[in-house]
């Protein structure tokens, strides 16, 4: 499968789980609750990013289905 680069972020929330969104999911948290991870090629590749700082991050599975 060929990816294109995307821009991702974590979701912030302290009462919520560490999604990792795709800049077009329709589940993105508002810009005051999440935090910009990057532009990747994988929705893999921005959840290790995510777990750098956040240990519990995962991808959301309606925006990435790896």
């Amino acid at each position: 499968m060929k990816y294109t680069r995307r821009k991702y972020y974590v979701n912030t929330e302290i009462s919520a789980d560490r999604q990792v969104h795709r800049e077009d999911c329709p589940h993105l948290p508002p810009p005051d609750c999440r935090k910009y991870l990057g532009e990747f090629y994988s929705p893999m590749a921005a959840v290790v990013e995510a777990l750098k700082t956040h240990p519990s991050a995962y991808h959301c599975k309606a925006c990435t289905p790896e």
